[in-house]
């Protein structure tokens, strides 16, 4: 009781309360900025393994029959031919398919078979034969194949999408 002979009566205005209300507000939308962008970079990060992973295991396939081949002939930019121990035939080859008119992801394959999964979108390819012209009396280099992949993730787009480029030059062994 006050001096007056009546009770006070405390609480909260409804300012005081708009306002914390307020500040809760502000602080969730923060929060749940926050944790989107971690789950969206925490995407990007799993996309890019993925299509490193994709990329390299194209590559140290194609690595191990060219590093073995008895000679190499790059057909086009886009196939590399090659002639192996067993003398296969036709020829064995890798090339780059690209099937963007189909609206299917491009891919790498060996043959027919395919080297990258159908969840990797490989956007560019190119394969180089430099040709070495022997000089007498000159030890003649290793001839080589350079391969260079560009790959996108064929389902992720946006920000969560990643450009991966892997280029690796292959040395042929000399027999």
């Amino acid at each position: 009781m006050n001096t007056n002979g009546k009770q006070k009566i405390t609480g909260f205005s409804l300012i005081e309360m708009l306002v914390v209300v307020g500040i809760f507000a502000v602080v969730a939308l923060v929060s749940t900025q926050s944790v989107l962008l971690t789950i969206r970079s925490s995407r990007k990060s799993e996309s890019l393994v993925y299509i490193r992973q994709n990329l390299d295991y194209a590559l140290s396939v194609m690595e191990r029959h060219l590093h073995a081949a008895k000679g190499v002939t790059c057909t086009s930019s886009t196939t590399v031919t090659y002639t192996d121990d067993l003398g296969t035939s036709p020829l064995p080859t890798f090339s780059c398919v690209d099937t963007a008119a189909g609206g299917d992801p491009g891919y790498v394959a060996s043959n027919s078979a395919r080297l990258t999964s159908a969840n990797v979108d490989v956007t560019g390819c190119t394969f180089t034969c430099p040709q070495v012209t022997p000089t007498p009396g000159v030890p003649t280099p290793p001839l080589n194949v350079e391969v260079s992949f560009t790959a996108i993730p064929a389902t992720n787009t946006g920000v969560e999408s990643a450009t991966v480029t892997e280029t690796r030059k292959i040395l042929l062994r000399s027999y």
